[in-house]
């Protein structure tokens, strides 16, 4: 996935991180997003910041998910009309779809 930094007032490609199989999650007080993904009975998670204009990605963890255990389940998915405030609360806009 590329990713652009809006920089008075035009786009600029700064980067990319792995999309395959992951989704990407709201870390309210932080700065960055988490990326969660799995595939095959492995998951992992990392979370991407940018710093100095450049994106960075650190491995927050990995297993291997054997029969007997369970996903790993995240909250706050990023979507285009959902946001989460500092205290994780989910919230829903729609003004754009009226």
């Amino acid at each position: 996935m590329y990713i652009y930094q809006y920089k008075s007032g035009g786009a600029k490609k700064i980067g990319s991180v792995g999309a395959f199989h992951t989704g990407y999650y709201a870390y309210p007080k932080h700065n960055g997003i988490v990326a969660y993904g799995g595939m095959m009975g492995e998951e992992w998670v990392r979370l991407v910041t940018i710093k100095g204009g450049k994106v960075k990605e650190k491995s927050i963890g990995s297993r291997s998910v054997e029969p007997d255990l369970k996903w790993f389940g995240m909250r706050c998915a990023l979507d285009g009309h959902i946001t989460y405030d500092s205290n994780y609360d989910r919230h829903i806009h729609l003004d754009d779809l009226y």
